[in-house]
């Protein structure tokens, strides 16, 4: 098969030879151009592009090989294929000609088709194969400058830094920050920069430094108002400028100012503008992507060496005046932290005390009105004894609330960190709230749970439970009869290490004004006057449930719309408890179980873009004895790997930037068919999602085996070991 679409060129003075040629050629989608003479094959070189030439040796005027030798004085045509056609060798010294002035080989006369074309598509290959050696080589070459490039940028902005840590002076450290950007960028392209540093107050430019320092400077260029001028518009406007003409906002001109163009690069931190580098370019200079980011490199850099020179200086006059400003407050200090430990002390007292007075007895009038209870009584007397009994249950409650919330504001509540089943806390929240429910009739909805990971956690049952509690009581106590409270759960977040569980208490109670709801949290507060007098409650509850999920490393949110309900929600973090969540087939339960034996010159590619998995799964390995292992943070990173070396597995990300692990594997999928040696890589797909289809998919896209994160330890090895045995067999 020829390769369609080039260009070939036949020279014959026989008009019947140039016709079969033209023929041949033609069918096999070759592009023809013939000439009946030298001369007019040469007109034709110079207008089109040839990408082989067959010469007839014996022509009038020019013949083969001087036209082969003029062909080859041209630049263009000097490796270009020319083959000879001839009807007769004469001699070894004819044949031997042919070659000196530049034939690649011959074709005799009459001419074999068959022949004929596989020479021209062997040539033609040639040509393919030297081009895209060249294009290649020329692509290594540029990837060479560019790292070559950005190691020198790399090495100066070092340079810059050490700089920024010494002890020169500053506009000095300036000036040769300033040397090493026109260093790098080349002098002729940055004929002079300068730094200029913003003062906000006065809101003006005060150059601090500039480059080459001989070169004098202009009076006009000391200080730039904000606004004026390049260097002034960017600071106004906190963005860069580049120009490569003097246009209308060069509007500080000193005399006699010969044509040039600006990189004017904001120096700033996140809240405040600190300079700006302004690097000269020649007129014409044409914007450069390369220069533009090594120069806002530069920038970042000159703005934490300009912040950190700041607050040296700030502390340098602190430490001057700190003896003096250490003699003014120690005094006071000192009185401050005796009265604070008097209060603190007088507080604790106080709050000890009223807990041993107030529970000793309350503790007694429980204690008898529980035993009446359980006593033969009339209906009055029960109902009595029912209301002693409520009243104290209350007064019980208030006296933990206020000791919580004292605990809370003085740091001493440490949460437990013990086993706690979700599902057994929100059934025992259930029984405590069946009656008053039923007596209300409320409808009470709660979630339907589900044997998922999670649901062992590790954790305070009690402050979960005072929680609930909390913002149970309330709903049943807002909510008129015949109303619903609906409870919710929502796993929100998951690692290895913890879990984020959301709790919700949704009611069609009498709701919170908007105002209201801002504060509600806060200690002593309720809605208005009027909810405590008809409701009752101190306001301690909420405040204490929003101290405690704060202590869970959570938060507790309210939406509420009045005459309409409530729903309060907080999220809690805890520890996940490993035996519940570790796979079925490797459970913690089988840890005394050895881990497999993986081969030991095994070689894994891992695929992960995650910075946080790609180390968790770089850990595991090394904990299973696999050393040989390479890293890639896409799929195409992949393919380049497996040009590069030879694996004997693919632990492949499923989604990745650039190209995901789906593409990526059904193009090695694709190679190995292509190339038809019969070898199969195998892929093992890493995926947070664990449902069927994923799997499907997974399989669907050529890989071998599926594992869901978060990754177990002992299944990967496992997988990894029933993948890589049978490979060594």
């Amino acid at each position: 098969m020829s390769i369609g679409g080039d260009a070939i060129l036949v020279v014959d003075d026989n008009p019947n030879n140039l016709f079969t040629f033209q023929q041949a050629l033609q069918v096999n989608g070759l592009k023809v151009h013939i000439a009946d003479s030298a001369k007019a094959g040469l007109a034709i070189l110079l207008k089109t592009d040839i990408s082989l030439i067959l010469l007839d040796v014996q022509m009038p005027e020019i013949d083969g090989f001087e036209m082969a030798q003029l062909i080859r004085s041209r630049k263009k045509y000097q490796d270009t294929p020319i083959l000879f056609v001839t009807a007769v060798f004469t001699s070894t010294d004819f044949t031997r000609h042919g070659f000196e002035v530049g034939g690649f080989d011959y074709i005799l006369k009459p001419v074999d088709n068959n022949l004929l074309m596989g020479k021209v598509n062997t040539f033609l290959t040639l040509v393919h194969q030297k081009k895209r050696l060249i294009q290649e080589l020329e692509a290594r070459r540029r990837a060479e400058e560019k790292e070559k490039r950005r190691h020198l940028e790399q090495t100066a902005i070092h340079r810059m830094l050490t700089l920024g840590m010494s002890d020169l002076p500053f506009t000095v450290i300036l000036e040769n920050i300033l040397a090493i950007v026109r260093e790098i960028l080349l002098p002729e392209n940055i004929p002079q920069a300068g730094i200029l540093l913003a003062d906000e107050i006065r809101q003006h430019l005060t150059i601090a430094a500039h480059h080459p320092p001989d070169l004098p400077l202009p009076s006009q260029c000391e200080q730039v108002p904000y606004g004026h001028c390049l260097c002034g518009r960017a600071a106004k406007d906190n963005s860069n400028i580049f120009v490569n003409i003097l246009d209308e906002r060069h509007d500080i001109l000193p005399p006699n100012t010969q044509p040039h163009g600006h990189y004017c690069l904001v120096i700033h931190t996140s809240t405040r503008l600190l300079g700006i580098l302004n690097c000269y370019v020649r007129e014409g200079h044409p914007y450069n992507l390369q220069e533009d980011e090594f120069l806002q490199t530069t920038a970042n850099t000159l703005a934490n060496i300009i912040q950190n020179q700041q607050s040296a200086l700030e502390l340098r006059y602190h430490r001057d005046h700190l003896e003096q400003m250490v003699a003014e407050q120690t005094s006071e200090l000192f009185m401050a932290k005796e009265l604070a430990e008097a209060a603190n002390q007088s507080k604790s007292r106080f709050l000890a005390t009223m807990s041993h007075e107030i529970r000793t007895p309350l503790n007694g009038v429980l204690g008898m009105a529980h035993l009446l209870e359980n006593s033969e009584l009339t209906d009055k007397q029960r109902l009595y004894v029912t209301t002693i009994l409520q009243s104290g249950q209350h007064l019980f409650s208030l006296l933990s609330d206020i000791l919580d919330l004292s605990k809370i504001e003085e740091n001493k509540i440490i949460l437990e960190k013990s086993l706690i089943l979700i599902p057994a806390v929100l059934m025992d929240v259930k029984q405590l709230f069946t009656h008053s429910v039923t007596k209300k009739n409320i409808t009470m909805v709660w979630p339907v749970l589900k044997n998922e990971p999670g649901m062992a956690v590790i954790g305070d049952p009690v402050r979960l439970r005072q929680i609930l509690f909390n913002l149970l009581s309330n709903a049943i106590k807002f909510t008129p009869d015949g109303g619903k409270i609906q409870v919710e759960l929502k796993r929100v977040e998951s690692s290895p290490e913890s879990v984020v569980w959301r709790f919700s208490v949704s009611d069609t109670g009498i709701g919170i004004a908007n105002a209201v709801q801002e504060k509600i949290f806060q200690p002593f507060v309720q809605a208005d006057d009027s909810t405590s007098r008809e409701y009752g409650g101190t306001g301690l509850g909420l405040a204490i449930c929003s101290k405690l999920v704060e202590l869970m490393g959570g938060k507790i949110h309210v939406k509420s719309t009045p005459n309409q309900g409530s729903t309060f929600s907080f999220t809690a973090r805890f520890g996940q408890e490993t035996q519940e969540t570790a796979p079925p087939p490797v459970s913690e339960a089988t840890h005394s179980t050895p881990l497999p034996t993986l081969p030991p010159d095994c070689r894994i590619l891992i695929a992960e873009d995650n910075t946080t998995n790609q180390l968790v799964l770089q850990e595991i390995l090394l904990s299973i004895g696999v050393e040989n292992f390479d890293l890639v943070v896409n799929g195409e990173q992949v393919l380049a790997k497996l040009q590069e070396s030879n694996y004997d597995l693919v632990l492949m990300d499923c989604r990745m930037p650039v190209m995901d692990g789906y593409q990526a594997s059904q193009e090695i999928r694709r190679l190995e068919q292509e190339q038809g040696s019969g070898k199969h890589l195998t892929i093992i797909a890493l995926t947070a999602n664990a449902s069927q289809s994923d799997r499907e998919n997974c399989l669907a896209a050529g890989m071998d085996d599926f594992i869901s994160k978060p990754v177990n330890r002992r299944l990967l090895a496992s997988v990894l070991s029933s993948w890589l045995e049978p490979k060594r067999i």
